[in-house]
């Protein structure tokens, strides 16, 4: 009886000390459903969609930004192209983020209006590979999952390069910074 109290009190211990929570499916705003991952948060605050047009349009840089593509009523829809990500959001220390990374990334998103809320959906999520002069598209999928895409990799880069994209998503679509992008 004493051991296995002993056990499952050093399991806890172990687990709740964990600095990296894992989970299979989702990290954070970074889901994984169909084979396919995304950024998806709902934001609980009013906006106008022409705002938010506004908005988003200033974290477009000379080389890349973002492209509204309709407006309707309740949903705006657009692409990410060309798009340095942030690697030094944390400030915190410096990250080492392997090259693939540091390219470009490219994506579709939508953002619904729900009531005195928002929810932004990233899709299709790619970075932008130009080896050689032979331009490649590498997927999000294909960098952070499982061969057989039904989880994603359990290392710590892995974790710690999905919480930073998830922070640059968080930091773009939280429509009410009217600063933009600081880093130039």
């Amino acid at each position: 009886m004493r051991w296995s109290v002993y056990f499952f009190w050093t399991i806890f211990i172990l687990s709740s000390c964990s600095r990296n929570h894992f989970n299979e499916t989702q990290q954070g705003n970074i889901f994984l459903r169909n084979n396919k991952v995304y950024y998806q948060k709902k934001y609980n605050s009013l906006v106008s969609l022409t705002s938010v047009e506004e908005s988003i349009k200033l974290y477009n840089t000379p080389y890349g930004g973002f492209q509204i593509k309709e407006v309707n009523n309740d949903v705006l829809n657009g692409v990410m192209v060309n798009y340095q990500l942030n690697w030094d959001i944390n400030q915190e220390k410096p990250y080492k983020v392997p090259e693939m990374f540091k390219q470009p990334v490219n994506a579709t998103f939508e953002i619904e209006k729900v009531d005195n809320s928002y929810t932004v959906t990233v899709n299709n999520i790619w970075f932008t590979s130009n080896q050689e002069k032979k331009q490649t598209n590498v997927t999000l999928e294909s960098l952070v999952l499982k061969k057989n895409y039904t989880g994603f990799l359990n290392k710590k880069q892995n974790i710690e390069i999905l919480a930073l994209i998830d922070k640059n998503f968080t930091t773009i679509f939280q429509l009410q910074n009217k600063h933009g992008d600081l880093r130039f």
